[in-house]
């Protein structure tokens, strides 16, 4: 094998890649294949790699997956004169060992007793790539012209403390530099999830103002798994004249997401994005002198965005952040919505009595991307429906049935009455549904089948009655399933077993009776909270419950629980309470 130094002075032009979330699947998807192949086609001097790399999170029955990531490489990036490419490689979540992905032959005391290994750890990483060591965090200078900061975004290391005090240093060290890299996997600035999460507020108020004050005008961040530009941002705002441009968000092989589609942001609330699109990429960076060039590539080996280039003056709104009308005047916005969809909206308002909600701004005027509440539209379709607390009052429409896109519809808080209706669960594409805080009656539907990818079922505080339908029990994708605060009755019969992302339970404040069930515990891996208080379960707590080794908290309280604690969930190592 052969490889390339880099030159000593930036006077020829030096070619990098860039991304991050990088292998899909097991075997390795043909979307990685693919853009990995193509990637290689632009010869590049290095690679820098944002974090999760082969999705093997520090397991060893994964290891697998580890040289099923280097074969791809290897036989892509390997030229006529096996020259090898050099990868700069920043952490991600899943390159640790993680409680979630635990299997239930090899618990954890295997993995602490065959391995010293822990949740947390990072063996492969530690081995393969940890640079320069640990902790996972270090800065590679490139002569006097290029220096990469490779972060660790709350993984192996914390962002506050010691890695932002030697960022501080490192940085201000270096900022004469023409060309100032960080790279990191969570994003300061996200394109799919809600941008107040804790990491994403961290990097914001501790390493951006670093950033600010020591040139840097290009970020590279991961994790969402989509496409981002962002606007150039600096104290929170829009700067065109000295802002730094936010690069990637890591689809480098994973199946990518839809925008803004997880959190309880809408797409207009993400102000700082420029351009955002749900595609696998790449960025090929160039560095010249003091100029910085960046194309992006699909795995189709089309160009789907430039920076700088095809920016003009005039495309930058002023220095704040830009208003609903003119993200909707925006031509990477969706303004139409298909006409069944609109019309039923349009029934939802005159149904819940819209002319007295709290706010029912620019309903039934302007494009309904302009209507008050948190409306996501794709290719002129209602994806997301959000309306807290906003004195609805009535029945909902039949028409909502139309909504046949529908992933998320979310009314909670509200004063809407007659039964629930039935139509909600024939949405092929709900993912998640909360109408809790409600006067909703009726009996949850007894269906073949509930929608495939359901994750979140919310429906507490109602009037809902009658027993638990045996179809939730096949669920499998379902993480919450709260239905506290009704009227519902009879065993609970459902084959928890098989729920196996179940991680919140609430049935509490009905009238459940029969055993407390012993299934709960088959949820090993994920269970953390059940709350079954205040109904009508009698006999004693099922040993078995211990096997849930990650529960946080039980309430049995108000039953007719007779019986001690067993000594299996005394030795629960999360458990912090339990409610008799």
């Amino acid at each position: 094998y052969t490889f390339r130094t880099m030159p000593e002075t930036a006077e020829r032009p030096i070619r990098f890649l860039a991304g991050g979330d990088v292998r899909g699947g097991s075997p390795p998807s043909e979307d990685f294949i693919r853009i990995t192949r193509m990637a290689a086609e632009y010869d590049p001097d290095f690679m820098v790699m944002g974090g999760d790399l082969a999705y093997a999170d520090g397991s060893p029955y994964r290891v697998e997956r580890w040289y099923e990531f280097f074969d791809v490489l290897k036989e892509s990036f390997l030229g006529e004169e096996n020259r090898i490419v050099p990868v700069i490689i920043a952490i991600g979540n899943h390159e640790l060992l993680r409680s979630s992905r635990l299997e239930a032959d090899m618990p954890l005391d295997y993995f602490r007793q065959e391995y010293g290994m822990d949740i947390g750890d990072a063996p492969y990483f530690d081995a393969l790539f940890a640079f320069p060591g640990i902790p996972h965090y270090g800065v590679l200078d490139f002569g006097d012209y290029m220096s990469w900061i490779v972060l660790d975004s709350d993984h192996a290391n914390d962002v506050v403390g010691e890695q932002t005090e030697w960022l501080d240093r490192v940085i201000t060290e270096r900022r004469d530099r023409p060309h100032i890299f960080p790279i990191y996997h969570v994003p300061a600035w996200p394109s799919v999830r809600d941008s107040r999460g804790s990491t994403n507020v961290r990097i914001r108020e501790h390493w951006v103002p670093l950033f600010e004050a020591n040139n840097v005008r290009v970020a590279f961040e991961n994790h969402d798994h989509s496409y981002k530009r962002t606007w150039p941002i600096r104290d929170g705002r829009i700067s065109p004249e000295d802002g730094i441009v936010y690069i990637g968000d890591g689809a480098w092989g994973v199946s990518p997401r839809t925008i803004a589609s997880r959190g309880d942001e809408s797409v207009f609330d993400k102000w700082y994005l420029k351009r955002a699109s749900a595609q696998l990429n790449v960025i090929i960076g160039t560095v010249q002198g003091t100029h910085q060039h960046f194309l992006m590539v699909n795995d189709r080996g089309e160009v789907i965005d430039e920076y700088p280039g095809s920016m003009r003056p005039e495309e930058f709104p002023d220095s704040r952040a830009p208003t609903i009308d003119e993200l909707v005047e925006a031509p990477e916005f969706a303004r139409s919505v298909v006409e069944r969809d609109s019309l039923a909206l349009v029934a939802l308002y005159h149904e819940t009595d819209g002319d007295n909600w709290h706010n029912n701004t620019g309903w039934l005027e302007g494009p309904v991307t302009t209507w008050y509440g948190r409306i996501r539209i794709s290719d002129g379709r209602v994806e997301r429906f959000i309306m807290d607390g906003n004195n609805m009052s009535g029945t909902l429409p039949d028409e909502m049935a139309d909504m046949d896109r529908l992933e998320r519809l979310t009314m909670a808080g509200n004063d809407i009455r007659g039964e629930l209706p039935g139509w909600i669960f024939d949405l092929p594409e709900l993912e998640r549904v909360d109408l809790s805080g409600n006067r909703l009656t009726g009996e949850l539907p007894d269906l073949d089948r509930y929608p495939q990818h359901l994750e979140r079922l919310v429906l507490s505080g109602n009037l809902l009655t009658g027993t638990l339908p045996a179809a939730l029990g096949d669920l499998q994708y379902l993480e919450r399933l709260e239905l506290s605060g009704n009227d519902l009755e009879g065993e609970l019969l459902l084959p928890f077993e098989n729920m196996k992302l179940l991680e919140r339970v609430d049935l509490s404040g009905n009238r459940f009776s029969g055993p407390v069930p012993g299934g709960l515990g088959a949820l090993d891996h994920r269970l953390q909270r059940v709350d079954l208080s205040d109904n009508e379960l009698s006999g004693t707590i099922p040993s078995e419950l211990g096997d849930a080794r990650f529960l946080e908290e039980l309430d049995l309280s108000d039953n007719r629980i007779t019986g001690e604690v067993p000594e299996s969930l005394q030795n629960l190592p999360y458990l912090q309470q339990v409610e008799l």
